[in-house]
């Protein structure tokens, strides 16, 4: 890499402006794919801080990591949608890396042995603690290489690292997926004067917070009734749980090449929004897989192609559901939270009727029916 910090900052405005040059697209794949050194650098120290944790903590769920280079049509929106004059040469999350874990609990006991050799957290926000409006929920950190060779060409490049509960993870992942088959920017929402998707996914974070996390949220002055009613009024008018159920992930996953001399798989994903289809490309050599990454964005820039890589087939499905067309855990996790909320609000509501609450759990079971598993429907039958 033999890019000018001024060369990097002049790609950037061109590309906030909508004037890019193909210099400039070259210049700006070529940054991007300069992170990769320092991505594989941090994550061979997070691997050992994994390790650490598995063997002290022996977590149940044990943590699952994977990394990806942002997409040139996400660092376009980013310039162009900031209002702070982010620069392409400062943008924190270029690169980036992502651990998920069973709780919050165990997210915590993580962060107490996050230390690293060559890199400097600058800036950490903490969305478990304090989730966005819009329900998002993490722990996002960022990190900048501070190599001991000042002259180094990677110094100051920045990682970021996110942290998730599994249950935070799928609910992130379901709100992607609805951008994608619908063309929407729920994920880029502001939480502020919310559409009716944008509220449908505040409360089902809420719920998942009440169930999975056993704590009210953003939305703690609503009882357990009034959430329940919420959400089946919403997906009533919106079927947003049966668009998602309904969707078929990626059948026919090839056969991944590691790269050469490390335990780590790369590929290059994109899909076919009209056939909500999958095209998958991996190979041992990284320089092929940027190519094709590079080629694939310049082809099929609607088809959202992304660059991950992963020790493993299972992590890279787990860390990058949407880009799988995958959301089986949400809508079960949705379902399976719905019937708990149900159960227990009612179970909890001293002035309701057992005919109301006969009513209301027969409007549930009709409302999702095509969704329900054979188990959820025999409990809902049976109370």
């Amino acid at each position: 890499m033999a890019l000018s910090r001024s060369s990097i900052k002049t790609a950037g405005k061109r590309l906030r402006n909508d004037r890019l040059r193909e210099s400039d697209i070259k210049n700006i794949n070529e940054w991007r794919s300069s992170h990769r050194y320092v991505l594989n650098n941090f994550n061979d120290k997070l691997d050992l801080i994994i390790k650490k944790y598995k063997k002290s903590n022996k977590p149940k769920y044990p943590p699952i990591k994977g990394q990806r280079l942002k997409r040139f049509e996400t660092i376009k929106d980013k310039l162009q949608n900031r209002t702070d004059g982010m620069c392409l040469f400062r943008m924190n999350d270029i690169a980036g890396s992502r651990v998920i874990f069973d709780n919050k609990k165990d997210i915590y006991s993580f962060i107490d042995l996050l230390t690293f050799n060559n890199f400097r957290e600058i800036n950490q926000e903490d969305m478990v603690k304090n989730p966005k409006k819009t329900g998002y929920k993490g722990i996002h950190k960022i990190y900048e290489y501070t190599p001991n060779r000042s002259s180094s060409i990677y110094r100051g490049m920045r990682i970021e690292l996110q942290l998730r509960t599994r249950y935070h993870h799928y609910w992130s992942t379901a709100v992607e997926m609805y951008d994608i088959i619908n063309n929407s920017r729920c994920k880029f929402s502001s939480g502020d004067s919310p559409s009716d998707v944008e509220l449908y996914f505040q409360y089902s974070s809420e719920l998942f917070s009440r169930v999975y996390d056993n704590e009210r949220g953003y939305f703690s002055n609503i009882s357990d009734l009034k959430l329940f009613a919420y959400l089946i009024n919403l997906e009533y008018k919106l079927r947003i749980i049966r668009q998602l159920y309904n969707l078929k992930s990626i059948q026919n996953f090839p056969k991944l090449k590691k790269v050469k001399g490390k335990n780590l798989h790369n590929v290059v994903v994109k899909i076919s929004i009209n056939k909500l289809s999958v095209d998958v490309y991996s190979s041992h050599k990284e320089l092929d897989v940027i190519k094709k990454y590079e080629e694939w964005e310049r082809e099929f820039p609607k088809d959202m192609p992304v660059y991950i890589l992963g020790a493993s087939k299972k992590e890279i499905e787990e860390c990058f559901k949407n880009y799988f067309i995958d959301s089986k855990d949400y809508t079960d996790a949705m379902l399976d939270a719905l019937f708990i909320l149900l159960d227990k609000s009612t179970r909890n509501e001293k002035l309701l009727s057992k005919v109301m609450i006969k009513i209301l759990k027969f409007s549930f079971y009709r409302l999702i029916k095509p969704s329900l598993d054979k188990t959820v429907k025999e409990n809902l039958e049976n109370n």
